[in-house]
């Protein structure tokens, strides 16, 4: 071989080094945003717990009439004030009706587990499973009583939401 085609073999080596690099570094490194002054800038969306949450447990016995007279879930008669509804559920509602967007953020992640938040308060306590199931069911009341629709991860009180979270803050 002669002197170009050595050159021609390192400088091909080289790049294709330098590409091997450069792949390892966009798959493998993290990037920051940096701002003016050099400060680095990560984003953090884990939810924050901002209140002691108090588990409520609610028992409902059924009635003693027949099952035929009791009305499904979801329709009351309109001449009742509220629905008949678990504490959790209340606190929830109306909570969610001081959100400037009527908005309960609902969702699950490795760090804390599942969460719920509206209006910059959690309900939640992440260190306690029974807290967990006790706002699992609260929603749910919400949903079968048509007071929050689901969009995605998050839940929107509805009309009739807003409608009975202002008769429960009197």
């Amino acid at each position: 071989m002669d002197w170009r085609e050595d050159l021609a073999l390192g400088v091909g080596a080289s790049l294709i080094a330098a590409a091997i690099i450069w792949l390892v570094r966009k798959i493998f490194v993290r990037r920051d945003a940096t701002v003016e002054g050099g400060t680095t800038v990560r984003q953090d969306a884990t939810p924050v717990m901002t209140q002691n949450f108090q588990p409520t447990i609610n028992i409902n016995l059924p009635s003693s009439g027949p099952a035929s007279t009791q009305p499904a879930a979801g329709a009351y008669a309109a001449s009742q004030s509220t629905p008949a509804m678990g504490s959790a559920t209340r606190d929830l509602i109306v909570e969610a009706s001081k959100d400037p967007r009527g908005m309960i953020n609902v969702g699950e992640n490795l760090d804390v587990g599942f969460y719920v938040q509206t209006n910059g308060r959690g309900f939640v306590d992440t260190s306690d499973p029974r807290s967990a199931a006790a706002v699992r069911e609260a929603l749910e009341e919400a949903r079968r009583l048509r007071l929050l629709e689901a969009r995605g991860d998050f839940r929107y009180l509805t009309a009739e939401g807003y409608r009975v979270a202002d008769l429960l803050k009197g």
